[in-house]
């Protein structure tokens, strides 16, 4: 599913880019620059419940998530034009803690009874693909505004430290940025 969410995400990129560099075959070729980030990140707030009957758990409170983790982030910039900018960025964003239950977690339908070392996994990574339009006149400023299309993948599992893992539940899905 990862696979196919990237490749679909790279051929729309790819389409799109070709449309506009033929739109902008008159004015300069293209420039590409690549980003690579690196940040911090604290979980503020984290909640979640698995299934009708499943435990309202909170992460940061309960699930080891009460911490800062190293973040990154690497984007490619195509530009078309002089006001036009094609962004494809990734960010993986990966969180796997480690605690012991202090009071019981219903996930899915399955029991963790309190005092379970349990290991958490919460992947996050996600693609956007953003085109920018930059209304400043002058080439020495920017003034952009754009539209994005924001794709997902988001598998999250919680099982004891002994346990084989568990099969995550995963959603995918594009949303606006």
């Amino acid at each position: 599913m990862k696979n196919r969410l990237f490749a679909a995400a790279a051929v729309m990129t790819l389409l799109l880019a070709m449309g506009a560099l033929s739109a902008s075959a008159s004015e300069k070729k293209p420039i590409f620059k690549a980003h690579f980030e690196i940040g911090w990140l604290s979980v503020l707030d984290h909640k979640i419940q698995f299934g009708n009957d499943g435990t309202y758990f909170d992460y940061a409170a309960g699930g080891g998530q009460d911490n800062i983790y190293a973040v990154t982030r690497m984007s490619l910039d195509l530009r078309l034009s002089r006001r036009g900018t094609l962004v494809f960025l990734y960010q993986p964003l990966a969180l796997e803690t480690k605690a012991i239950l202090q009071a019981p977690l219903r996930v899915d339908g399955l029991d963790f009874p309190a005092g379970t070392p349990t290991r958490f996994v919460y992947l996050f990574p996600f693609y956007r693909l953003s085109y920018l339009h930059d209304f400043s006149k002058n080439p020495a400023t920017e003034l952009s505004l754009g539209l994005s299309l924001h794709i997902r993948n988001a598998p999250l599992s919680s099982n004891p430290w002994t346990a084989a893992s568990s099969a995550p539940t995963a959603t995918s899905a594009p949303s606006p940025s």
